[in-house]
């Protein structure tokens, strides 16, 4: 009897990775939505075979509605994250546009 193989693994905080590599499933999603074929994937992610590949993208179809979901929550974490990041940069951050400001005025 075989064992079956998983290709998309979640962590502990939701997150969905593929393969060996734990490549984002999103990465895959986006490409694989966009029209780009499991082997132009595959030279994009070259750390990713071409089984994992398809085994995600099967994941996908048969969990869309989860998958978007999941895409839907990253999407709203990465806007909560550069939302506060904006409101309040670092010191470097605030250095460096100091910098480009100055630069752009002396020319």
């Amino acid at each position: 009897m075989s064992q079956s193989k998983e290709y998309v693994t979640i962590d502990k905080e939701g997150a969905m990775y593929v393969g060996e590599a734990a490549v984002p499933m999103e990465a895959i999603v986006i490409a694989y939505d966009a029209g780009d074929s499991p082997e132009m994937i595959g030279r994009q992610y070259r750390n990713l075979s071409l089984e994992e590949i398809h085994g995600a993208i099967a994941y996908y179809l048969g969990n869309k509605n989860l998958v978007l979901e999941y895409m839907t929550r990253q999407d709203a974490l990465w806007d909560h994250w550069e939302k506060k990041l904006t409101a309040n940069p670092s010191p470097v951050i605030q250095r460096l546009r100091a910098l480009k400001a100055a630069r752009l005025k002396a020319k």
